[in-house]
């Protein structure tokens, strides 16, 4: 008998997106990419992403916990951490990765450094930055009654920094303990309630005149400061500026200096801003920033985006329900954006991670062992993972030769699934007539793939393997096996289910283990229409 009109639908995967079915999102929306990243050398194509290797757990520390800030300048971590060195207290650290080890640090007291801060909930992250030789640090737990206001470890001898704590020194007294605190034109800014405190130029501890605040035009508190590069429209060329964040709402930008006379205020044009200083980095292509309504950039014109991902485009809602938007943690390095955050969109409220790929401009994830620090160092990331405290990890953005796919202990799996397909002008239930799907796959493996219709109710599923090993020299007869083993090619497989699959739109899901060898590309599926219809749950009247 004649098969009834069938549909063919050939999907290849382009990016995440949260659109729920094909039409609704963008050609290639997938609805997960679980540990995938883009194989950088075709389009289309998706390859595991490597596993974070560990740098330390701080052996040596007294009772190591949560670390609460890091700042990566050259081959050195920089860091506060919870300890019992100070009961309570957070102690300064410096990890050397070239040696890696770590740099004592004398200075440090019960007194002048910070009580540590809650590991989860809502908070004023603490923050760290370089201004001359002197690390500055802003941190809540300062004991602002005792005269710490800010914390600064002396850099200058590197093989013997020093640590102590206090508040500016000179005419000008700071009403509260600093929120952030940026390097800009030679000069430490701290972001103080709703006043801009600037230093004085290469001496970030001191202010020689009264003069040196820029009061903002707003009684809320500034959340972050982000130095970034403006294109000068008169003169041409490229100068520095720094973005006040003030809320969620407003933004200000700083441009010049005080001594040449040229230090200016201006209030950007676009009611939005951001939770918190880590929701901020500095990219290629402007300042990346997670405001209320999702990822924006500010370019070196002060332009401020639209919202990246919206209506389909990629992510959008995991932003809106972000459980703690002030833990939002976001960094740069090669070619990705990492952000890591609380998703409520998901059962159990758990903590992930999505990589957004700039030059393929596509999401992936969610992606497992997720940080609540993130800082990039050239095309690699630094991280303080959340299920691991006391501890320092190494994340690459691009597999290589030696990295592998063992994670914390325990072996990294990819999945990933499709929006609900097909989208058709009919009514009719559908079935699949067959289906294949591309893929390069270790001999060694096997790889689950399965149907759900839209009540995520299993319709069915199959696995694919190579079904050989490779060969061993001396283990078989000649001419009967074939050269070097089984070849891991790109092929063409068969998904052959058990038993017809009914169904009125469906989404398609695979996982197995990470690998070097995993690739996946398109699939095919040519899917009947069947002759009637049915109403899931339609009561009659």
């Amino acid at each position: 008998m004649a098969l009834r009109k069938s549909i063919p639908v050939s999907w290849k995967p382009e990016g995440l997106s949260e659109a729920p079915s094909m039409d609704l999102g963008f050609p290639g929306c997938m609805s997960s990419l679980q540990n995938l990243i883009p194989d950088p050398g075709s389009n289309g194509l998706w390859q595991c992403r490597p596993a974070d290797v560990r740098l330390t757990n701080f052996t040596g520390f007294n009772t190591p916990g949560f670390i609460s800030c890091l700042l990566v300048v050259g081959t050195r971590i920089y860091g506060m951490i919870a300890s019992a060195a100070n009961t309570g207290h957070d102690e300064p650290f410096v990890y050397d990765t070239a040696s890696s080890a770590f740099i004592a640090i004398t200075g440090a007291t019960a007194a002048n450094t910070p009580t540590s801060p809650a590991t989860s909930g809502a908070w004023t992250p603490p923050v760290m930055c370089l201004v001359g030789g002197k690390i500055l640090v802003a941190h809540p737990g300062f004991n602002q009654a005792g005269g710490y206001f800010f914390g600064v470890l002396d850099i200058n001898n590197p093989a013997a920094p020093t640590w102590s704590a206090g508040t500016l020194t000179g005419a000008v007294t700071l009403p509260a303990l600093p929120i952030s605190i940026a390097q800009f034109s030679g000069r430490a800014y701290y972001a103080v309630e709703n006043a801009l405190v600037f230093s004085d130029t290469n001496n970030p501890i001191n202010c020689t005149a009264g003069t040196q605040v820029l009061t903002l035009g707003t009684n809320q508190t500034i959340t972050a400061l982000v130095g970034m590069p403006l294109q000068n429209q008169v003169q041409g060329g490229i100068i520095q500026s720094l973005i006040a964040f003030v809320g969620d709402i407003i933004m200000y930008q700083v441009t010049g200096d005080a001594a040449l006379s040229t230090l200016s205020l201006n209030q950007l044009n676009v009611a939005t801003g951001t939770y918190s200083q880590l929701s901020v980095c500095a990219t290629p292509i402007g300042i990346c920033f997670i405001s209320p309504e999702g990822v924006r950039f500010i370019n070196s014109t002060a332009a401020v985006s639209e919202p990246l991902g919206n209506y389909g485009k990629g992510l959008a809602r995991i932003f809106y329900n972000a459980v703690t938007p002030t833990r939002i943690v976001v960094a740069y390095a090669g070619d990705e954006i990492r952000v890591s955050l609380q998703n409520a969109l998901v059962s159990g409220n758990p903590n992930q991670e999505y990589f957004y790929h700039m030059s393929g401009k596509r999401w992936s994830g969610p992606h497992t062992f997720p940080a609540s620090l993130l800082q990039g160092l050239g095309s690699q990331f630094i991280k303080a993972p959340i299920d691991v405290t006391a501890s320092l990890w190494q994340a690459v953005t691009i597999p290589n030769s030696t990295s592998g796919f063992v994670e914390n202990g325990s072996q990294l799996q990819f999945g990933f699934e499709t929006p609900l397909l097909p989208t058709t002008d009919d009514m009719s239930m559908h079935s699949v007539v067959e289906q294949t799907i591309n893929l390069q796959i270790s001999s060694t493996d096997n790889y689950s793939f399965f149907v759900y219709d839209e009540l995520n109710n299993l319709l069915a599923s199959t696995m694919v393997n190579i079904g050989a090993v490779p060969t061993i020299w001396g283990s078989f007869t000649w001419g009967a096996a074939p050269w070097a083993g089984t070849v891991e090619v790109y092929a063409t497989y068969a998904l052959d289910y058990p038993a017809p699959i009914v169904f009125k739109r469906a989404y398609f899901a695979g996982k197995g283990n990470s690998s070097p060898v995993f690739r996946l590309g398109s699939f095919d599926t040519r899917i009947e229409k069947l002759g009637y219809k049915l109403n899931y749950g339609a009561v009659g009247a």
